[in-house]
């Protein structure tokens, strides 16, 4: 994956988080061991139906992956950090 462009606009309307994805994926084991701050984090994203509502900066890259594929990754600015935070995503590298 190569990340062609970043950017932190406002959302014009609503997105699914691609963040949030990797909480989801198993949710117990991913707020095991969490700060009561984080955990306040992901409860605001539930309570938003995991979504990136209209008129939250958001976090958006616009990348091509190993077959050359462009798409545009979306995500919750504070769930993409807990994410790095604590080492939840499975990166697929060519």
């Amino acid at each position: 994956m190569k990340t062609l462009r970043s950017s932190e606009p406002v959302a014009r309307k609503d997105y699914s988080c691609d963040a949030s994805e990797w909480i989801q994926h198993d949710l117990s084991s991913a707020i095991e061991g969490m700060t009561f701050t984080d955990l306040k984090v992901i409860v605001r994203a539930r309570n938003n139906g995991w979504r990136i509502v209209k008129g939250q900066k958001h976090l958006c890259s616009t990348c091509i992956d190993c077959e050359g594929s462009i798409y545009t990754w979306r995500a919750i600015k504070e769930i993409h950090e807990l994410c790095i935070k604590y080492d939840l995503y499975e990166y697929d590298y060519c």
